[in-house]
């Protein structure tokens, strides 16, 4: 009997970590707040099998296999999207700035 439980206990620790790691993370810098926000209220309709909130903001939603993140909840405080991206290494900017492109009737 005991050998029975732990098979069993086994296959259902084995499918949680395979729907853990099957999961294909989508990550946003401050999304919690501004992206996330836009999204939810159609994911509601929907199946939001597990969603982690903080505040007024979310840190984790997930939705099928996506799985979306907010990394600024696991930076430290004071580290803002440049520094962030000079953690990973990315030399390049924003170069064109939308609401600077489409200043003038021209553009």
């Amino acid at each position: 009997m005991l050998h029975i439980l732990m098979k069993y206990k086994f296959k259902q620790n084995l499918s949680q970590i395979y729907k853990e790691y099957s999961q294909i993370p989508i990550v946003g810098f401050n999304s919690g707040k501004y992206d996330m926000t836009f999204i939810i209220s159609y994911m509601l309709k929907h199946s939001i099998s597990n969603f982690i909130s903080k505040g007024n903001s979310y840190m984790k939603l997930m939705y099928g296999n996506w799985s979306f993140l907010d990394c600024r909840n696991y930076v430290p405080t004071g580290i803002n999207l440049s520094k962030f991206a000079k953690m990973w290494g990315v030399q390049d900017q924003k170069e064109i700035m939308y609401y600077t492109w489409f200043n003038n009737e021209a553009n």
